[in-house]
């Protein structure tokens, strides 16, 4: 049986609101340079090796120009893969759907190359 347990901190001080409000703001800039980057459809094959893209961006020696530690720049990129791996398969329910509806593909369509 699992059960919710809710964290409570005391109230953040100005300092600390401010800072936290700037990691955020770095975070979805992050995300959004990577959905930029990796949304094109050349990189199409690097959302089933989500690891490998990872590791060829330390060994690289990436750091993210908006000042996020490594672990959180790590979690933007996953985060952005993952939103772009929805993306594309919502891609594909809608062609799948357009074409069932006009009729499908004809033969010579199915084997076009």
């Amino acid at each position: 049986m699992r059960q919710t347990v809710k964290q409570k901190s005391l109230p953040l001080n100005r300092d600390k609101w401010v800072k936290l409000a700037q990691t955020a703001e770095a975070y979805a800039r992050q995300k959004n340079a990577f959905l930029v980057k990796y949304g094109h459809v050349k990189y199409l094959h690097c959302l089933g090796a989500k690891r490998k893209l990872r590791d060829e961006l330390v060994a690289a020696g990436f750091t993210s120009p908006l000042g996020l530690q490594a672990r959180q720049w790590k979690l933007a990129l996953d985060d952005a893969l993952f939103t772009l791996e929805r993306q594309w398969e919502a891609a594909v329910v809608e062609v799948k759907e357009r074409l069932y509806r006009h009729g499908g593909l004809s033969d010579e369509e199915k084997h076009y190359e």
